[in-house]
């Protein structure tokens, strides 16, 4: 979350200087445009001059507002954070640390509130995973080469995991992994837990936020040229 902080308050940092910037060419452009109005010119030049700010404003109260919702609500990580929080739908979560979708810690949730109660007791150095019913089958490496050469292996171990028992069983190879699963008739197909958390780490409140973040200022803007139209066509 700290990195997700950092570029918050950088944005908002940036956001200030060109609201300073377009302030001075919107009321530039708004006097010129509404010279000889009388009535009703110095509060649209007012409004004018406010609205960047109060764009920026929205924009800011929104990304908090949708982080808090992610956090407190949907138990989920703050968009832009190095630190991702990924609930499964089998009752267990992935934790993705220092911003790397490689290796993930695999736990199951102490109660509620889930936020990474129980990441004590976890599976850590996840890097392959697959969620079948009832089980989930992954391979385990500790290795930080992210971009091993060729032949170079990072998967050290693999595991079984009934979900209902919370029951682990390890392996050392792939075959041995498959062959334990076509006993409990499932056939492997791991991803990487990178794969795994873009499946069900977002949802559509997500993509909610671009359009929370850019309707009311669009939508303030539309007001702002029915306004000027008003001003113009008084003027005439």
């Amino acid at each position: 979350m700290g990195l997700a902080i950092v570029l918050f308050a950088a944005a908002m940092l940036a956001g200030l200087v060109l609201s300073c910037f377009a302030a001075v060419v919107l009321f530039a452009l708004g006097a010129w445009l509404t010279r000889g109005v009388e009535r009703g010119r110095g509060g649209f030049l007012v409004v004018t001059v406010l609205f960047p700010f109060l764009c920026v404003a929205w924009m800011g109260a929104a990304y908090v507002g949708h982080g808090l919702v992610n956090v407190l609500i949907l138990e989920r990580s703050v968009r832009g954070g190095d630190e991702l929080d990924c609930p499964l739908p089998n009752g267990y979560s992935l934790f993705l640390g220092q911003g790397s979708r490689e290796v993930a810690t695999l736990y199951r949730p102490a109660g509620r509130p889930r936020w990474r109660s129980g990441i004590q007791d976890g599976i850590p150095d996840v890097r392959l995973l697959q969620l079948a019913k009832g089980y989930m089958l992954g391979g385990r490496g500790r290795r930080l080469v992210e971009t091993p050469a060729a032949g170079d292996r990072i998967v050290d171990s693999y595991f079984l995991l009934e979900t209902g028992s919370g029951r682990k069983t390890e392996f050392g190879t792939l075959a041995e992994l498959e062959q334990a699963a076509g006993q409990a008739g499932l056939q492997p197909r791991l991803q990487s837990v990178g794969e795994v958390y873009t499946e069900y780490g977002r949802t559509w409140f997500d993509g909610a936020l671009l359009w929370l973040m850019l309707v009311p200022p669009g939508v303030g803007a539309f007001c702002l040229l029915r306004w000027l139209g008003r001003l113009r066509a008084r003027r005439a």
